[in-house]
């Protein structure tokens, strides 16, 4: 009986096959990479001979196998691979030659798929060892693998130039494929850059703590702008003023209702961290919802706004071949303060972030406790009658819990507390229409002053992850829909230590 298969097809056979002794079947295909037959079953009930020849024979669950079948292949890749580190009884012919075999391995136990062995030894010649699937950590400097009785069928083997050329990450170390002259994994002594995942996702979340001050502290300029509005209508409103038995009449209240706001945003970005062995690609997204109390005159005519907010944080992050992804939220509070173009917006916040951290089959759930205050100071000066140019600075503090927790691989990873002060100046630029838009562009840049992330894994100390600085320019309009309804919209092209892009808009409605 003859198997035919060509063109880089596939045949799956699921169950289990059967054939008395003399029963002959031949499995041909064109190439050992691109022909695929797959076996899913023990296949004890076979008990004739197979003949193999340019075909990937696949072996893809735990219990496949041909214990009692005779096989004489040549250009045939025997696929082990299916996540368990297996015995597979195989009575082989590979006189023919040019035969290859690609296998688990497991060094945490001291094992991987072996080839119960049966045949002559006379019929065997070279084997190169295709591709390794590697299901544990070593737990020792130098671990070597029995892929079959050695002893009796000799050490025949060869390492694809892949194999070669390639390092394996353990949960803590990097190692290489070696044959000595058997299979063995050797310790190279450097540790694998992805132990640093962890400290990747507390710089993203120092990062994105600080939009938070972003997201609460342009409410203090929206209010200015609503407060300007208010001035101008009243002017207008008072050109038609007359003088009474009390004298001239100017309306200079400003309206003291409350407001609520919503913010959603989204932001796609790369941070280039000092320390780190790769970039961290960050695509963070949430919603901020606020609430204005009304205005309250205070002395020397202060103006102040208090406000509460809350948000929703959502993010994940890629850290060379790791993957983390964080969710959370925060509530804070922030209070305005005006005179005359002058004003000041302070802001405290505080809230947690789930993290899971997944690296090569496992992953790790843990948390962050996020903390942080700020401070903007702004002056707005009026010129060429139609725009206001504004020169504004920010300074913030942050701070971050720290991790300590025993990994998925056994590795205790301790990272300490992150303490952040940042700050920011910026220029700002709007144009003021009084048709309802208003369009502003600004530019400034954000300087770490303190970021030290810093984490040991078991006995050895990572090198520490800081944040860089960075530029930010970004544009926005200002849409006022009706007395009751504003909304504007904004995006920031990120720069330097931050680079990226993010898009913000704001709803805000008044009571």
């Amino acid at each position: 009986m003859n198997l035919n298969v060509s063109n880089g097809s596939k045949v799956i056979i699921a169950d289990s096959i059967s054939g008395l002794k003399g029963t002959k079947l031949n499995i041909n295909g064109t190439s050992s990479i691109n022909d695929h037959v797959y076996f899913g079953s023990t296949n004890e009930e076979f008990r004739g001979d197979i003949k193999t020849s340019n075909i990937d024979l696949n072996f893809y669950n735990e219990l496949s196998g041909m214990p009692n079948a005779k096989i004489s292949a040549v250009n045939t890749h025997f696929n082990l691979m299916n996540g368990f580190a297996s015995d597979i009884p195989l009575n082989l012919d590979l006189s023919q030659g040019g035969n290859s075999l690609s296998l688990d391995v497991d060094p945490a136990n001291l094992t991987c798929d072996y080839i119960n062995m049966v045949g002559d030894p006379a019929d065997m010649t070279q084997i190169l060892i295709r591709d390794i699937n590697v299901l544990s950590s070593p737990i020792q400097s130098v671990t070597v693998f029995d892929i079959y009785n050695h002893e009796v069928y000799g050490t025949d083997l060869a390492l694809s130039p892949e194999l070669e050329n390639s390092v394996v990450y353990g949960a803590l170390k990097t190692y290489k494929w070696a044959l000595t002259p058997k299979l063995t994994l050797i310790e190279l002594g450097g540790l694998n850059p992805n132990i640093q995942r962890y400290q990747g996702a507390t710089a993203a979340a120092f990062m994105n703590q600080m939009l938070s001050y972003d997201y609460s502290l342009n409410r203090t300029d929206e209010i200015y702008t609503n407060l300007r509005e208010q001035k101008l209508a009243s002017r207008k409103l008072n050109m038609y003023a007359y003088a009474g038995h009390g004298g001239m009449y100017v309306d200079q209240q400003y309206e003291d209702g409350s407001a609520f706001w919503m913010r959603p945003y989204v932001n796609l970005e790369s941070f280039h961290l000092s320390g780190a062995s790769g970039t961290v690609n960050n695509q963070s997204y949430g919603t901020v919802m606020g609430f204005d109390f009304p205005l309250h005159i205070a002395k020397y005519d202060w103006k102040l706004v208090p406000t509460i907010y809350g948000a929703y944080l959502g993010s994940s992050q890629q850290y060379l071949d790791s993957n983390m992804y964080q969710n959370g939220g925060y509530g804070g509070f922030l209070l305005s303060a005006y005179k005359d173009d002058f004003y000041a917006g302070w802001t405290i916040n505080g809230g947690g972030l789930g993290v899971e951290s997944k690296y090569g089959a496992g992953k790790d759930d843990y948390a962050i406790v996020t903390a942080g205050t700020a401070l903007k100071l702004a002056y707005n000066w009026k010129i060429f009658k139609r725009f206001i140019l504004q020169p504004n600075f920010t300074t913030a503090y942050t701070f971050l819990s720290p991790s300590n927790l025993v990994n998925y691989q056994g590795v205790s990873i301790d990272q300490s507390q992150v303490n952040g002060l940042t700050i920011a100046p910026s220029l700002r630029l709007t144009y003021r229409n009084e048709e309802g838009f208003e369009p502003y562009v600004y530019g400034g840049c954000v300087i770490p002053l303190m970021s030290d992330v810093k984490a040991s894994a078991g006995d050895f100390k990572l090198d520490k992850m800081t944040l860089n600085s960075w530029a930010q320019f970004g544009a926005g309009i200002r849409k006022r829909i009706n007395e009751r309804f504003i909304c504007f919209a904004e995006t920031v092209i990120r720069t330097g230590g931050r680079d990226g892009w993010g898009l913000m808009f704001n709803f805000e409605f008044k009571i």
